[in-house]
């Protein structure tokens, strides 16, 4: 058990103790009345209320925040003992409001957490368990959400198809109100999630089942410490290709999930034009994604449908399909490049399917303004001359950006025809300027041009 576990415990029962403070303000409320009214009580028949100049409006009943609560009961000793250790009582005693999630005696003794543990424990990592059951703000059980930040940061899981469930952990008494917040209290501890624990705990139970399915490698690897994105299909999306993956060897789906995994945590709010994944190709370049934030997010056309889940190692976004990894075509289709894909269709020579083998190739992808702004010019080509337009974007090499040079020749499929390389101000292939380099492919490279490139002879 980790000093995380223990931490966790210790805040759930503070939070239980506040449970109790609460039934005790179910008296009267009002243990200061005025006794002023049993002398009254005579036959006198005057009604005069003047006489009685008491303003004391003291209910007999003292604030009591969530550490009060949790102090106040004895089920939550060992949550009170973390969170002293913790220094988080002025916090959680603070104005707040808070939600805390209170494991209670019980379930830490049952996490392996005792007084004994608390006291060797560093008081850093408790603090960090303890702040993982807190959410900012007063969610009471009729509003209970799908998922929130708790004060720790990382994400919390809520199930409510049969009463309420918190990651793992049941929600045995709700609603204990403090002057402060809300009590729920539970029956396990909760620990910071790593990114296989928000897949469970999410409910994404295909995506459980293919890591599982995979090479261990991917699951020790995203259950452990390091800094990750993952867009993490939904159920759905693998029930949409299951023809698809029930045909795959072990090595194919590995790849598959890798492709799924980046370096580097990115949020909702800085997503890249293009980034590239942990699944190498046979150049060794990290295969590119391409995102869309145009409505939304959209990661090679799969839309975000959730965002930003914050775990131990990495940031989780659910996409609504699996992402397959692309050739160079499948990235042009995945960059929203209708135009260039048009054409290729359009061509002779089957290019589509030349431009899935193996390769390797570097393609200058021009993008679809670039073709509107030809179009008078390519509406008279025959699919012949539309084949060899194209063909003169194509390398039968692997080119990415810092292995050209300037004034490189780069042969092209149209044979003996090169594209002449100028990186004096940017990068330029012959005159058109390369807007977006080195969307890794399966089988090549992508470079996103804003010119078509028309052959010498045309």
């Amino acid at each position: 058990m980790t000093r995380f576990a223990t931490l966790s415990l210790l805040s759930l029962s503070l939070l239980a103790c506040e449970e109790d403070a609460d039934k005790d303000t179910s008296d009267t409320g009002f243990g200061d009345a005025d006794t002023d009214a049993d002398t009254d009580a005579d036959t006198d028949a005057d009604t005069d209320v003047d006489t009685d100049t008491d303003t004391d409006t003291d209910t007999g009943t003292p604030p009591m925040s969530i550490v009060d609560i949790a102090s106040a009961d004895p089920n939550f000793s060992l949550l009170v003992e973390a969170v002293v250790k913790a220094d988080l009582v002025d916090t959680l005693a603070g104005p707040g409001p808070f939600t805390v999630f209170a494991p209670t005696n019980t379930a830490f003794e049952g996490a392996g957490i005792d007084s004994a543990y608390i006291a060797a424990a560093d008081g850093a990592d408790l603090a960090d368990i303890l702040l993982y059951h807190v959410v900012a703000g007063e969610v009471d059980s009729g509003s209970v959400p799908a998922l929130a930040d708790s004060v720790g940061s990382w994400t919390l899981f809520f199930d409510t198809s049969a009463g309420v469930m918190v990651n793992q952990a049941t929600v045995t008494t709700p609603d204990i109100m403090a002057d402060n917040g809300i009590i729920h209290v539970i029956d396990d501890v909760l620990l910071p999630p790593t990114i296989v624990d928000a897949a469970v705990y999410g409910g994404l139970d295909e995506l459980v089942t293919a890591v599982t399915a995979a090479d261990p490698a991917v699951a020790t690897l995203l259950s452990s410490p390091g800094d990750y994105t993952v867009f993490a299909p939904d159920n759905t999306a693998f029930t949409d290709i299951a023809a698809v993956t029930a045909t795959l060897t072990q090595p194919e789906l590995t790849d598959i999930l890798t492709y799924h995994v980046y370096a580097g945590r990115v949020d909702s709010a800085s997503i890249p034009a293009k980034a590239d994944s942990l699944l190498q190709n046979t150049a060794g370049f990290g295969v590119s994604a391409v995102f869309d934030t145009s409505a939304g997010v959209a990661v090679n056309g799969a839309a975000v449908t959730t965002a930003d889940i914050i775990t131990t190692n990495g940031i989780v976004h659910i996409v609504d399909t699996v992402l397959l990894p692309p050739t160079v075509v499948d990235m042009a289709v995945n960059a929203g490049f209708d135009e260039l894909v048009n054409a290729i269709v359009a061509a002779d020579g089957d290019l589509e399917i030349a431009l899935a083998t193996p390769g390797p190739f570097t393609v200058f992808a021009p993008d679809n303004q670039a073709f509107i702004d030809i179009a008078a010019v390519t509406a008279t080509l025959s699919p012949a001359e539309l084949q060899g337009v194209l063909s003169y974007h194509v390398a039968g090499t692997y080119a990415d950006s810092s292995s050209l040079s300037q004034d490189q020749e780069v042969p092209t499929l149209l044979f003996p025809s090169s594209l002449t390389v100028d990186l004096t101000a940017g990068v330029m292939i012959e005159n058109a300027m390369v807007t977006l380099p080195d969307l890794h492919a399966t089988n090549g490279v992508v470079h996103v041009i804003d010119t078509v490139l028309l052959p010498p002879s045309n």
